[in-house]
């Protein structure tokens, strides 16, 4: 004899499998993996629309109207399971592309459209970019860790221009605005996002960059969603791009590799560039060339280079360079300090009392090439002193 709680759910398993077909019929359902949310589409309509609570109860209320019992949580379990098929924007439209025509170099007609004070090198660096930003978005173990960065005067259009490096399909996945690291929602679009754009760059303070920059490094996002029950880690999606109507934009003396920063002169705004037939060259170059996207350390000297015209002026720096002559361990009328020591010497002569980081000091006298020894089991620079 079948007990009266398992023939309870044989009906209800067999209410079930309607629902699920009655629902086959008038709508098609996917589960976008980047925003972690159901869309839903009636099988008459284009486009899908995001799976709110209005409409869940929507359609309980269309399937007790049509005899089917059911509630609301019923629905939103089947909803919210394997019955909807998962969906990736960003490796949907990538891979669907059409083959690139190995003849146009569409890259390189994107880059024309800007001109920039040192064209050689943002052709270069721009390409890999571009390559890295799209491994970036398909790929879960490649985070592109370097920002592309527009300086240049006000109103010739930066923020439009990389608002176009997104194709129409994605335009949902670009933000625009100030980021907060510690900030929740804005850590998850790291994950929600294509690219995200920073707005004026040269109103980060400096504990604000030294945290952007641990951010943007940054491949996986722990975090509880809104909605969430558990604290969940997400795959990094998004690559950075900024701009700044400054040149004066880097304060770190070092560490600024990841900072792609080019001076634009003149922006095509009004280009009419297929950016789908851009990334089906950048998809060959990530899928059939061995092409080099990161930056080692060949191209971070490189790039290190081209970014002293974008260093703020820095007052420790200028002291040393007025106080310290840079010598080898061989040379004459040496003097061996420790960065506590080179503080007191700058603090003696420029007659300067507030604090100096020896971190920052010693980050100054190793980008400026000065030598160290150990003394006494402790590192100290090797320096002459200016007359």
């Amino acid at each position: 004899m079948i007990k009266r709680r398992d023939f309870k759910k044989r009906i209800i398993l067999k209410i079930m499998i309607i629902i699920e077909k009655y629902l086959n019929n008038k709508y098609t359902f996917q589960y976008n993996v980047l925003t972690n949310r159901t869309f839903i589409k009636a099988k008459k309509d284009k486009d899908f629309k995001l799976l709110d609570g209005y409409k869940i109860n929507s359609i309980k209320r269309e399937l007790n109207n049509n005899k089917y019992p059911c509630s609301q949580s019923d629905i939103k379990s089947l909803l919210e399971s394997d019955y909807v098929p998962k969906f990736n924007p960003f490796v949907d439209y990538f891979e669907k592309l059409p083959k690139w025509n190995r003849k146009t170099d569409y890259i390189q007609q994107l880059i024309d459209t800007v001109k920039t004070t040192n064209q050689e090198d943002f052709a270069w660096a721009f390409k890999k970019w571009l390559v890295a930003m799209v491994a970036c978005a398909i790929e879960d173990d490649i985070t592109n860790q370097a920002i592309l960065i527009f300086t240049g005067g006000q109103g010739i259009g930066k923020t439009t221009w990389m608002g176009k490096l997104v194709p129409d399909t994605l335009k949902d996945y670009f933000f625009s605005g100030t980021i907060q690291p510690n900030n929740k929602d804005n850590n998850l679009l790291l994950s929600e996002r294509l690219l995200i754009n920073l707005d004026e760059l040269a109103s980060f303070n400096k504990k604000q960059i030294e945290l952007f920059k641990e951010m943007i490094t940054k491949g996986i996002v722990s975090e509880r969603r809104a909605y969430g029950h558990y604290t969940e880690n997400y795959i990094r999606r998004a690559s950075f791009v900024g701009s700044s109507n400054h040149n004066e934009i880097l304060m770190d003396v070092t560490g600024n590799r990841r900072f792609l920063c080019f001076e634009a002169k003149t922006i095509e705004l009004d280009h009419t560039l297929n950016m789908d037939l851009v990334y089906s060259q950048v998809m060959h170059i990530l899928k059939e060339e061995n092409f080099k996207y990161f930056f080692d350390l060949e191209d971070i000297a490189r790039l290190e280079e081209n970014n002293k015209m974008f260093k703020q002026s820095c007052e420790e720096e200028e002291w040393i360079e007025d106080l310290f002559d840079i010598v080898s361990n061989s040379d004459a009328n040496i003097l061996y300090y420790s960065a506590s020591e080179i503080i007191e010497y700058i603090k003696k002569k420029k007659n300067f009392y507030q604090k100096i980081s020896p971190i920052d000091i010693g980050k100054i006298m190793t980008s400026k090439g000065f030598e160290r020894k150990k003394i006494k089991g402790s590192w100290k620079y090797i320096v002459r002193l200016k007359q």
